[in-house]
């Protein structure tokens, strides 16, 4: 106990000694610069380590295009104006790609600086330079700025700098109109917010409502003067702020289609801490526990318990009532109460009225346990935060594949302004199985200057009168013929192309989920491996497609060496079951003695081929965002056909599957696969009357004149190859083919 108490004291004067230094203010400020200089550094040795930047940054070229006078894409600005203008400024000095490489980097310095600003009022300055760098280096916010998020990150830096100036005018309350330094530099600071970013602008109102109940129900003089301090505060950059109440309104209006004013279930919840806290997360659970012991310390007379209350509840309450839209995002804000929180056991006093007293060896032990907490996080969390930036680069710029800025340059240089292009992409692993085209149109859009309509989850899309846009594009790569019923879309290219053949897809997530498909028909010889024909070489350019009676069909015949066949995909609403039949007739002198075709499956969706001898299989797609999954199953019926065994699959590369034999035994073989899902009351509460869609209305209705395919997309190149009379090559490299509409 001795050598324990000799270590306590000599950390005491070790941290006195360094306060002590600290005090001067030309030190705190100029370690302060240094260290914002060497994070700063860090983080952007990483991003300029790859010459591509994520899927936001392209939303941030639209916007400074927009405010520039010069859009082409009809987007509109998504952010207010302050980080397009920065753009804009900056652009003119230097490269377009490294303005918006650095804008992360500097958007996490900023907040360091924000929190530090924040910090310094309420405990020693070392220990806000530490608790202040605990929580720039959070690791989520370095996987959040490979992905855009800039200017939610700098919306929560003025944030911080805002919550001290506010505080320190509520601490000095006074009435009247007449305002001081403090309170327009506090004016200013939020007007400067409100010109950032529209979310957090809304948690930081939600914010500071709850802090001024906490403040009136805690006080016991001045209630009337800290109230009309703060409305001295808030009213004038609320007035100003009026200009953005389009902007608002239009974002709240696409927020409520998402889930806005209603409260996130406890699995989305549950689900969006999980995702926020994958790292360490031992050591925030530390920080936790800091910061839960502090908050039972704080007397109700602390002046700084309304703040930290407000602070560190507000998002928390407001996942629960109206964020089920938003599950994730109120949660950038929390690393820095938890931080502040937790460290305000290293001050003596946090406020006026102070903590409730504790044992002195009880203090010293959690002062020195707060700051061995403090250097553990500080040795961890630059490992960790730059695996999970560069986790995140390997993920979010996925899509920017080297020669993608070349595609755009050749859409800008050698396409009219007005023109309208379509962009499609490879689908992603992850639950926005869309993102990919997504973040390629926003690029598109932001960079090449051209109106785009692409395949997306429309609730990501921060404009709902750009959903039906989506759901247009998402139906013109999915297929030439496309059936919807409101629970599943059925997507047939015959007689160009046999990837989708058909494809089903299950209602989610504003739209379609691909569940499975029918893929690449062939014939194979056995006694030649390598001899094999593929069916949609020989299909017959005349075909039908009709809806007709709840029923869809897209119907036509095959002919080729040895055989001829006919073939036909029907879409029953009734029973809603998508069946896919071949009846194929073979010369006696035919050298063909198998059949095979590959079930064709997406990253999520997962088959069980234990029932296979049985004539069926049976499938489910796992699903997140509280959605119910899909399950279903194919069901085989055949004619003159062994039953079915499993070989390599056949695809393009991406596409992924199951490939499936049947060896003929006959002159005359049918084969008929079934594809059906399994009912569920959330999936019936959806169903409308069907609706047929194809390729040339969806190309007609947006005057389509280009398609922008990604290599990701192969198969949907291999389709539109084979329409010399409807689509043409323009452009190709290494990243993407562009098609000219004839």
């Amino acid at each position: 106990m001795r050598f324990l108490g000799r270590q306590i004291a000599l950390l005491s004067q070790l941290t006195a000694r360094v306060e002590q230094l600290l005090g001067r203010r030309a030190v705190f400020l100029g370690l302060a610069i240094l260290i914002a200089v060497g994070l700063g550094a860090r983080w952007a040795a990483v991003a300029l380590s790859v010459n591509t930047v994520g899927p936001d940054y392209g939303h941030y070229l639209i916007a400074a295009n927009w405010y520039a006078g010069v859009d082409q894409s009809g987007e509109g600005p998504f952010d207010p104006p302050l980080l397009p203008l920065v753009i804009l400024g900056l652009s003119t000095v230097l490269n377009r790609i490294l303005v918006l490489q650095l804008l992360g980097p500097a958007s996490l310095v900023s907040l360091f600086l924000g929190a530090v600003f924040l910090l310094s009022r309420f405990v020693p300055r070392w220990v806000s330079l530490a608790g202040s760098a605990v929580v720039a280096q959070w690791q989520t916010y370095l996987e959040f700025i490979t992905s855009g998020g800039v200017t939610n990150l700098l919306g929560i830096a003025f944030s911080l700098v805002f919550f001290r100036l506010f505080y320190e005018s509520l601490h000095n309350p006074r009435t009247g109109w007449r305002w001081d330094k403090r309170e327009i530099a506090a004016t200013s600071v939020l007007l400067l917010m409100a010109s950032t970013h529209h979310f957090t602008t809304f948690v930081v109102g939600a914010t500071i409502i709850v802090w001024l109940v906490l403040q009136v129900a805690v006080t016991t003089r001045d209630r009337f003067a800290r109230l009309w301090t703060a409305i001295r505060i808030i009213g004038p950059a609320a007035a100003v702020s009026t200009v953005y109440i389009p902007y608002f309104l239009s974002l709240v209006t696409t927020d409520a289609q998402s889930g806005l004013g209603e409260p996130a279930s406890m699995s989305a919840f549950s689900g969006a801490v999980a995702y926020a806290w994958q790292s360490t997360p031992a050591l925030w659970l530390a920080f936790l526990v800091f910061a839960v012991v502090t908050v039972l310390r704080l007397r109700r007379s602390t002046s700084v318990l309304p703040m930290s209350i407000a602070l560190a509840v507000t998002p928390i309450l407001l996942i629960v009532t109206i964020l089920a839209s938003h599950p994730v995002r109120p949660l950038y804000f929390l690393p820095f109460p938890l931080a502040f929180l937790a460290v305000s056991w290293l001050s003596p006093d946090v406020a006026a009225g102070g903590l409730r007293p504790l044992a002195d060896s009880a203090r010293r032990i959690g002062q020195v346990g707060c700051v061995l907490l403090l250097a553990i996080a500080l040795i961890i969390l630059p490992v960790s935060g730059q695996a999970r930036q560069l986790d995140g680069i390997g993920n979010y710029h996925q899509f920017m594949r080297p020669g993608m800025l070349d595609a755009f340059d050749w859409v800008r240089d050698h396409t009219p302004g007005e023109a309208i292009l379509a962009v499609d992409a490879g689908s992603a692993p992850a639950f926005n199985n869309a993102w990919k085209a997504m973040a390629t149109g926003w690029w598109l859009e932001g960079y090449a200057n051209r109106r785009a309509i692409f395949e997306a989850n429309p609730p990501l899309l921060p404009f709902a009168s750009k959903w039906d846009d989506a759901r247009d594009a998402n139906r013109l790569f999915a297929g030439e013929t496309v059936f919807e019923d409101g629970v599943l879309r059925v997507a047939d290219s015959f007689p160009v192309d046999d990837s989708a053949g058909p494809k089903v897809y299950a209602t989610y997530f504003g739209d379609y989920h691909e569940f499975l498909g029918l893929a690449v028909p062939r014939l194979v010889d056995s006694r030649t491996p390598a001899d094999q024909f593929t069916l949609i070489l020989g299909a017959e350019a005349g075909f039908q497609r009709s809806l007709s009676k709840d029923v869809g069909l897209v119907r036509g015949n095959y002919s080729g060496p040895g055989f001829r066949a006919a073939r036909s995909m029907t879409y029953d609403y009734g029973s809603r079951t998508v069946s896919l039949e071949f009846d194929l007739t073979f010369e006696a002198t035919s050298a063909w003695d198998g059949l095979e075709m590959t079930i064709r499956i997406p990253p999520s969706t997962r088959l069980d081929l234990s029932h296979l001898d049985q004539g069926f299989l049976t499938g489910s797609m796992a699903y997140v965002l509280d959605s119910d999954p899909s399950s279903g199953r194919v069901a085989f019926a055949t004619v003159n056909l062994t039953g079915p065994s499993t070989v390599p699959p056949l695809g393009k590369p991406g596409d992924l599957g199951t490939g499936l034999h049947w060896n003929l035994e006959g002159q005359n073989v049918t084969l008929r696969a079934t594809i059906s899902l399994d009912e569920s009351p959330q999936l019936a509460s959806v169903l409308h009357q069907p609706t047929v869609y194809t390729s040339d209305d969806i190309l007609r209705r947006h005057s389509i004149e280009f398609l922008f395919v990604t290599v990701d997309a192969a198969s949907d190149i291999q389709r539109f190859d084979r329409q010399p009379l409807r689509f043409v090559r323009v452009y190709a490299n290494a990243a993407t083919v562009i098609f000219g509409v004839l």
